[in-house]
């Protein structure tokens, strides 16, 4: 993807959420296939650039335990674990995670595993001010996108971008 798309899809998203509040968006697929890093770390210089202090969390463990936080390229990255004996991820835990983050960071991205197959992603769909769906061309079937959508829908989450990888 040119980084122009990432810059636009970044200011489509920003347009849709007004307000000063810190914004934080869960980046996921209707399904596993789909690597969300790169489209991720393309969004976060994006925002970066924007002026956004920008974390990439990276949820795909199911877990709430906060890893090592990096600085790439401008932005920031962790991984959060889910260490033994912990409790996956609930609307209440994932909203007090990102209540966290959204002190220390104007823009966060949360990077899930598909909608439909985790719990990490459910809750943070609930937590997010919005959804961003990247989706892999000749690869994502318009059924899975559309269920995907309607659980997003269902979770009292908030679609505000597509991007096709």
């Amino acid at each position: 993807m040119r980084y122009d798309a990432y810059v636009n899809t970044a200011l489509a998203a920003m347009a849709k959420l007004p307000g000063s509040k810190p914004q934080v968006f869960v980046l996921t697929s209707s399904h596993a296939d789909v690597d969300l890093l790169p489209t991720a770390e393309g969004l976060a210089a994006a925002y970066s650039m924007l002026g956004k202090k920008t974390l990439i969390a990276d949820l795909r463990s199911d877990g709430l335990t906060l890893g090592e936080i990096r600085q790439k390229q401008g932005f920031f990255f962790t991984a959060l674990t889910l260490v033994q004996g912990e409790a996956p991820p609930t609307a209440e835990t994932m909203g007090a995670l990102v209540e966290k983050l959204q002190a220390d960071y104007s823009t966060v991205l949360l990077v899930t595993s598909p909608v439909l197959e985790s719990m990490a992603a459910m809750a943070a769909v609930r937590a997010a001010s919005g959804v961003l769906m990247a989706e892999k061309r000749n690869l994502s079937r318009r059924d899975e996108i559309e269920k995907a959508l309607e659980a997003i829908r269902n979770l009292e989450g908030n679609p505000v971008g597509f991007l096709l990888v």
